[in-house]
């Protein structure tokens, strides 16, 4: 059985990673696109 200490730091620290992943994937794909207009002839 969870105490409740360990289970809200399992949950935030859940949540962090999950939210750390999601911004590094934006950026990405933010940068994918900008590199793509540049690049692109027309």
């Amino acid at each position: 059985m969870f105490t409740t200490d360990s289970f809200m730091n399992a949950e935030v620290t859940y949540r962090e990673g999950r939210v750390r992943r999601g911004l590094t994937t934006r950026r990405e794909l933010a940068a994918a696109k900008r590199s793509a207009k540049t690049s692109d002839p027309r």
